[in-house]
């Protein structure tokens, strides 16, 4: 389901993983600390995911750029704390981008 978002701008950051067979166990907890740290991080807005054969897709929407600057310094201290999960996300991308308009 599309998360509820404000009128833009806002900004959007995008995770794609590639999961290759014996790692979804990784991306699963990796996809769940994400959904448990951002709900209560100051400026989140909202949240999309979706996940086919091999790639996962999550979708974090925020107020501000410093928004997501200040819940990365948490993802950080997570996946240093989880080896496994920082050597997978060696396999993913992460980009920012800015909203400026929402097309019905």
């Amino acid at each position: 389901m599309p998360a509820q978002t404000p009128k833009p701008p806002y900004y959007a950051l995008n995770f794609t993983t590639i999961v290759s067979p014996g790692t979804e166990d990784i991306f699963t907890k990796l996809n769940a600390y994400i959904k448990e740290t951002v709900a209560n991080a100051p400026g989140f807005l909202g949240i999309e995911d979706a996940k086919g054969e091999s790639e996962w897709i999550t979708v974090t929407y925020w107020e501000t750029r410093e928004a997501i600057d200040e819940w990365a310094k948490c993802l950080k201290v997570f996946t240093a704390k989880h080896p496994t999960v920082m050597m997978a996300l060696i396999s993913a991308k992460a980009r920012i981008a800015k909203v400026e308009k929402q097309l019905p």
